[in-house]
């Protein structure tokens, strides 16, 4: 599925996840592999599990980093990307 600004993400049931210490480490219950978010990539889960679109997730990373905005979002899609292909989350079609 094409990623675009409207496009939801919503964590796949069985993947857990925990803050520690600015980082998220998340864990696929049904695999057990771990993955590890950095300070930015912790960010955008939050803004994921709160419900945000691609778009305005960023849209608020933007703000909130001082990067190009294709670059940021070529960096976000590819992340993103990484996550699906790992069936962490799955994309929502956007209208």
């Amino acid at each position: 599925m094409t990623l675009n600004r409207n496009s939801r993400l919503v964590v796949v049931p069985g993947v857990v996840f925990a803050e520690v210490d600015g980082d998220t480490v998340l864990l696929d219950g049904r695999s057990g592999v771990y993955y590890a978010l950095n300070q930015i990539g912790t960010r955008l889960w939050a803004l994921i599990i709160g419900g945000a679109a691609l778009g305005e997730i960023h849209d608020v990373l933007l703000e909130e980093y001082d990067v190009p905005a294709e670059v940021l979002w070529g960096d976000l899609t590819r992340l993103v990307g990484e996550m699906t292909d790992n069936a962490l989350v799955t994309i929502e079609a956007g209208v």
